[in-house]
């Protein structure tokens, strides 16, 4: 079984959506999504790396609506940084 979106490197996950999303880029995604012995169901696997993607997508666009994270990122302020991710990603 392929690993679902985000599954282990979320913050680098939505990283990489912003860029993308930043660079242009409007093509598709593709997903390492295949059906396996032990019964994991690839339609519902799939749907959930779409939602996945969506919202994550949503959150690049909030970043990129809010110069908090590019002023901290500016000041090199890890902490203040984490802390932006955190209330996007986990909620406040």
């Amino acid at each position: 079984m392929g690993l679902m979106v985000g599954a282990v490197h979320l913050r680098e996950t939505l990283e990489l959506l912003r860029q993308i999303r930043r660079d242009g880029y409007d093509g598709a995604l593709y997903f390492d999504t295949f059906p396996d012995a032990s019964g994991l169901d690839p339609m519902a696997e799939c749907e959930v790396n779409i939602a996945t993607v969506r919202r994550l997508l949503a959150i690049a666009d909030r970043l990129d609506g809010d110069n908090r994270l590019g002023e901290a990122h500016g000041r090199q302020d890890a902490v203040a940084s984490h802390a932006i991710l955190n209330e996007l990603l986990i909620g406040a």
